[in-house]
């Protein structure tokens, strides 16, 4: 853990000493201003993204396996945005019952698209 700290410590030692050179002010400036709307955007994807696991966990999790906790159904969310496990977890989530049959499809296929292409894509660029 000390270790850690001291690596750390040294990190911000060093940003210090970036900010005297011209193109590495300029990469610094860039960062601080970037911060407060990079912290607004994460807020917003922790919203929506624990929105998504709240719902699977509570509507879910008495029928299917992958959605049992509030840890397992973070990890399986995970997983689909990952593109792991796909088919068994859409193979799991149909069921018989005609109540959870209305609500499985539309909570699983709108998570990828809104969370992979919107959120990671935009983040990345």
């Amino acid at each position: 853990m000390f270790v850690g700290l001291g690596v750390w410590l040294s990190y911000l030692g060093l940003l210090r000493y970036l900010a005297f050179d011209k193109h590495y002010s300029m990469i610094l400036n860039t960062i601080v201003v970037a911060l407060p709307h990079l912290a607004r955007f994460m807020v917003c994807v922790i919203i929506v993204s624990l929105a998504y696991i709240f719902c699977g966990w509570l509507i879910l999790s008495p029928v299917n396996k992958k959605f049992t906790t509030f840890w397992v159904t973070m990890e399986t969310l995970f997983s689909l945005l990952n593109g792991d496990d796909m088919f068994a977890t859409f193979d799991l989530v149909k069921t018989k019952k005609l109540g959870i049959l209305t609500t499985d499809n539309p909570y699983i296929f709108p998570h990828i698209p809104l969370l992979l292409c919107l959120f990671l894509y935009l983040c990345c660029a």
